[in-house]
């Protein structure tokens, strides 16, 4: 503030239609409107030591100009704090926004890799083969033994079963033979050809369930001809699994020998035998 007493620095009032009240040495002259005071004050009419009415008192034109200015200080000072307030909650939100979506995001893109992991495990990652090794079963190149080539296993297992259980046979034969059996001439009797008959089905049962379940995943004919046996997801088969397989293949001879010959028209070129254990077969 100037300690010119003719020179104003702020208005006196931002309401353009007030009035107020001079008084100078007990004189009094008004009501003049801020503008003209303001007028007066340029023209060096009046002081800045000149009383004017105020709020219901009486105080100099310096000091009323003084406190309308300290007011819009403070009513700027409250303007700024609050549009910086608004920024910081404004920058705030958006940071809280981009971080909601960053995460929503790293959510989003493990489930997808969750669910493509579950599928390719739902699939074995086998359904068109792979150089690794997965889930315990040889790798394969995921192409499916042809009928021919099945039947071409098929004749060696025949052939590699029938020596089983004759090998199985005679090794009754001779463990019962070691036993003296023989001797007390048992082998006509009734247990000893039906205990012949129980070996030479387990030789057969055997041949299939252990090599089909075994790391090779395959019996002599298989590995023969080049295909592995697996479950439905592309893993070795269990001993049970393979077991199971082993007597369908009894039900698919049965029935003409359909279930064989199913695999050539078949999506999978699965056997019916294949069908019930949940089987399937891949070239290596």
């Amino acid at each position: 503030m100037s300690n010119n007493p003719h020179t104003a620095q702020a208005s006196l009032s931002d309401d353009s239609s007030a009035t107020f009240l001079i008084r100078w040495r007990g004189r009094q002259e008004g009501p003049y409107t801020a503008a003209v005071i303001e007028a007066k004050l340029a023209a060096r009419e009046i002081g800045l030591l000149h009383e004017i009415s105020h709020n219901g008192r009486w105080i100099t034109i310096r000091d009323c100009l003084a406190e309308q200015d300290a007011a819009r200080r403070v009513e700027q000072q409250a303007r700024e704090d609050g549009e910086r307030r608004a920024r910081e909650a404004g920058e705030r939100l958006r940071q809280e926004r981009a971080e909601e979506q960053k995460h929503l995001e790293l959510r989003l893109q493990v489930e997808s890799n969750q669910q493509k992991a579950s599928a390719e495990s739902s699939r074995g990652g086998l359904e068109h083969g792979g150089p690794a090794e997965r889930g315990g079963s040889l790798a394969h190149s995921g192409e499916r033994p042809g009928f021919w080539l099945r039947v071409a296993a098929h004749v060696i297992d025949t052939i590699m079963c029938f020596a089983a259980s004759i090998a199985a046979g005679f090794a009754v034969v001779f463990i019962a033979g070691a036993a003296g059996m023989m001797d007390r001439q048992l082998w006509y009797s009734d247990p000893l050809p039906k205990v012949v008959a129980v070996a030479q089905l387990a030789g057969g049962w055997l041949y299939y369930a252990v090599m089909e379940s075994c790391p090779k995943q395959a019996t002599l004919g298989k590995i023969a001809c080049g295909f592995i046996v697996t479950d439905m997801q592309g893993r070795r088969i269990s001993f049970a699994q393979a077991t199971g397989r082993t007597f369908c293949m009894v039900f698919s001879a049965l029935i003409l020998f359909i279930g064989y010959l199913m695999c050539a028209w078949t999506d999978r070129k699965q056997c019916l035998h294949d069908m019930m254990a949940g089987c399937q077969m891949f070239k290596r």
